[in-house]
């Protein structure tokens, strides 16, 4: 039995019920538009296979039954640039990218929809993906994705979306799937992340150069060694001679 404090530790967890938001933003400050609103509900679904991203926009009709309308809009990874991934406080996911400039076109835009009705009445709103989107004549489009946590799967939505923009590998994309006691995905910031990991990358670089070279300049030592009268296994070079690698090779002079 649950006592009647609403604050007790007994009362079952408020589950939260936000919707996927998506902000459509170009060039200009003015131009910022909502692609969600009331009525809507729009699935964000990533396609790691064939690395697209498809938006899908289901508008319910609640005075009519068995009636209802979807537009989908899919974009290739060839017409997309992956901008930053970033984790909330409260664990909830934020998506940036950026369309190129072929995707921005009002028409041949390289984007494939899908429209499907079930019932034939007239859908009560426009989509605002095919309106607002899809038909945008804007130089620039970059999509702001607001992903709710009580929608996600922790870090296995994080790799997903990372396997589909191609910014991990196969194998990396398991590591993050299987890690065991993971860290929150609160504080995420892919972006940072990567950046760090090339510097590490450049440092380490550079520390390998410098041993190669200092390994050439012993080798360049010991041939030089060798040429004015002992070799490395300590035999007698002749005066006319000069080591070209093995104790067997010589070069008449």
């Amino acid at each position: 039995m649950r006592c009647d404090n609403p604050k007790c530790g007994c009362q079952p967890y408020p589950r939260k019920n936000r919707k996927v938001e998506i902000t459509l933003n170009g060039a200009h400050p003015d131009q910022v538009c909502e692609l969600h609103q009331p009525g809507t509900a729009i699935d964000v679904i990533f396609d790691i296979i064939d690395n697209a991203l498809i938006l899908r926009e289901n508008i319910n009709d609640p005075t009519k039954r068995y009636t209802s309308w979807r537009f989908s809009v899919q974009i290739n990874y060839e017409h997309m640039q992956f901008v930053n991934l970033i984790g909330l406080p409260d664990s909830s996911l934020r998506l940036s990218i950026q369309l190129t400039r072929n995707a921005c076109a009002a028409r041949g835009n390289l984007m494939s929809v899908k429209e499907k009705n079930c019932g034939f009445a007239k859908p009560p709103l426009e989509s605002r993906l095919d309106h607002n989107l899809y038909l945008c004549d804007w130089s620039e489009k970059r999509l702001e994705i607001f992903l709710p946590e009580e929608k996600l799967a922790g870090w296995k939505t994080v790799a997903l979306i990372l396997k589909t923009f191609k910014r991990v590998t196969v194998d990396q994309w398991s590591d993050i799937v299987w890690m065991k006691g993971p860290p929150p995905v609160a504080g995420l910031n892919w972006r940072a992340i990567e950046k760090e990991v090339w510097e590490e990358g450049m440092r380490s670089s550079r520390i390998r150069f410098k041993g190669q070279q200092k390994s050439v300049f012993n080798k360049q030592q010991d041939v030089a060694k060798g040429v004015n009268g002992k070799y490395r296994s300590g035999r007698e070079i002749p005066k006319n001679r000069q080591p070209l690698g093995k104790d067997s090779l010589y070069l008449e002079t």
